[in-house]
This record gives C-alpha cells, structure tokens and sequence, in this order.
C-alpha cells in the first residue's frame, strides 16, 4: 500500500493504483480520468464500490457525504470539534488552553494527553479549535 492509502503496484518501475486496475479488470478499460470510491475506502478494490468521475464529482461526492472541513454550504467552515479531523472536544481545547495559561509547559501537556506538542500550540495560539471567526 502506498503511503496514500490506496492499494498500488509497480508495473515496469511505474505505480498503479489497485482500484484502478480492478475498473480495468470490471469494465474492461482505464477509469477516466479517474476512479472514485462510493465506500470512501482508499484501500478498496471492490468493483461495485468504484465509479468514474473528474476532480469535481469527486469533491461533490465529499460534500455530500459531509467529508469536508464545509457544513451544508461551501462557504460555511466548520470549526473546533465539529472539524473532520479534530482529536479533542471544544471543552478539551479550553481546557489545554487554561492549563497553559496557568503555567504548564506544552511539552507536558502534550505527553500527558499523547499529542503531538505542534497540535497542542496550535490549539494554545488559536489556530485550531476557534469556535468563531
């Protein structure tokens, strides 16, 4: 598996997308100009989960699915807790925010809630976990 997440292979020194072979082998020719995954499984290889599309079929598919950093409207971000990727609720990030207010160091708090010491500033420093803009 690449460092993607999508299954590959290299034919003659070039990489292959697995889910793109398996259209290939479904449908008897390339997905284009791209192979997109109904399941949102990178690693997926099941014929009856792929489908073709462009770039913006697939940021449509995301959006609808709620994949994305947007809420129901493209302009409207979504923020704190209610990100796709965040790690702590909003109440956590107060938390780590008054502990450092109070004196802790980064570095310890970042251990204690095995964290990476880069996430923990951004949520001091108010990069990540804003509740408003």
């Amino acid at each position: 598996m690449g460092t993607t997440g999508y299954g590959q292979f290299d034919v003659h020194d070039r990489p292959i997308k697995a889910h793109r072979v398996a259209f290939l082998i479904a449908h008897g020719r390339w997905p284009e100009p791209c192979g997109l995954h109904h399941c949102d499984n990178r690693a997926c290889v099941n014929p009856d989960h792929l489908f073709e599309g462009d770039k913006h079929a697939n940021m449509r598919d995301c959006a609808e699915k709620k994949r994305t950093v947007y809420q129901r409207s493209p302009w409207k971000k979504r923020f704190g807790a209610a990100h796709c990727r965040a790690r702590f609720s909003d109440e956590e990030a107060a938390d780590i925010r008054a502990r450092y207010a109070r004196g802790e160091l980064m570095k310890d708090i970042a251990r204690e809630l095995d964290a990476d010491e880069g996430t923990i500033s951004n949520i001091i420093r108010g990069r990540t976990y804003v509740t408003k803009i």
